[in-house]
């Protein structure tokens, strides 16, 4: 089971571990997302730190309607297993 915890702003917050490009464990703090559609959101020092692999960009239309082209990186999210994610990494770039 996954525990969490509610910040002062009143984000949900859970505790993830995920992998590094050499398979070393990382704690990263993620802000539930009620709008969660399978992606984790991660910031591009986070993506530098753990090595990811880039796997090309996106076209995302946000939940305020507008679109952005975002990065996306593979990445290896433990929970009791190894389980293949994909990340967007939050930095935008210009919509074309």
């Amino acid at each position: 089971m996954i525990t969490g915890r509610v910040t002062a702003q009143r984000d949900a917050m859970v505790r993830l571990v995920v992998l590094d490009r050499v398979h070393q464990p990382h704690d990263v703090d993620a802000v539930i997302d009620t709008g969660f559609n399978g992606f984790l959101t991660l910031p591009r020092t986070m993506v530098q730190t753990l090595q990811l692999p880039l796997a090309g960009n996106r076209r995302v239309t946000l939940g305020d309607g507008s679109t952005v082209v975002l990065d996306l990186y593979l990445l290896l999210q433990y929970c009791g297993t190894r389980n293949h994610a994909r990340c967007w990494c939050w930095q935008r770039k210009a919509a074309r």
